[in-house]
């Protein structure tokens, strides 16, 4: 945001729902998007200046996309925001889920550290598992590029 106030650019951050965007959005040339509220056509249609909504996210599910497209503005996405940080949670998650690591922290915090190593012979080791996909696009090519130095058998279904 402070590269835009650099040319002048006054940034409005607006809270509340619709309805406020709507009356903030009427003079706007751009609308910037998070999220929420989402950029719905009662915003669009009010924002009589508006030129590009952009958004800092992956997809655009939070705008209109067909009311924009009928007026002639264009909606833009980062498509690729995120994908390493996503993946490294992806591969924490697998980690820790299936090694219980929550449950270990658990008792080992409560001083029952013994109860905690028969745990670690309830399952077999990563070399040599699965690791399925569904839908094999950015952030699944990083989990799997993670996941092969641990021996992981990959398959992946990309409809």
């Amino acid at each position: 945001m402070e590269a835009l106030a650099a040319i002048g650019a006054e940034i409005v951050e607006v809270k509340g729902g619709e309805d406020e965007l709507a009356a903030a959005a009427v003079d706007a040339d751009a609308i910037y998007g998070k999220g929420r509220p989402r950029i719905t056509a009662k915003v669009i249609g009010a924002a009589k200046k508006l030129k590009v909504v952009s958004l800092a996210s992956v997809g655009v599910d939070s705008v209109d996309v067909d009311a924009a497209t009928a007026l002639g503005i264009p909606v833009t996405n980062c498509p690729d925001t995120f994908i390493e940080e996503v993946a490294d949670h992806a591969m924490t998650l697998i980690l820790s889920s299936w090694r219980r690591l929550v449950v270990q922290d658990q008792m080992v915090r409560k001083g029952d550290w013994g109860k905690a190593r028969p745990m670690l012979y309830q399952f077999p080791r990563l070399m040599g598992m699965t690791l399925g996909f569904i839908s094999f696009g950015h952030v699944a090519r990083a989990v799997a590029k993670r996941a092969a130095p641990f021996g992981f058998q990959m398959l992946a279904y990309d409809p």
